[in-house]
């Protein structure tokens, strides 16, 4: 598979200092910093997460990247 042929989202659920810095380009951030956040992630999904501005970017993207690099004890 092509990644230039394709509109790629990456969805970025990790560090809570990067929800100031902005460094992934276009990328939508989510504040799931905490434990209850991220259950509430995982078990109501990214619609209760998004505006309806990000659920349009979610739905027009052949790609859908969800990255975290939270360490885990």
């Amino acid at each position: 598979m092509n990644i230039t042929d394709r509109k790629v989202l990456i969805i970025d659920c990790g560090s809570p200092l990067r929800h100031t810095e902005r460094r992934v380009q276009g990328s939508i951030l989510l504040n799931v910093n905490d434990r209850i956040s991220r259950k509430r992630l995982s078990t109501r999904g990214l619609k209760n997460f998004l505006d309806s501005n990000q659920l349009h970017r979610l739905d027009s993207n052949d790609i859908i990247i969800l990255y975290d690099d939270y360490i885990r004890p």
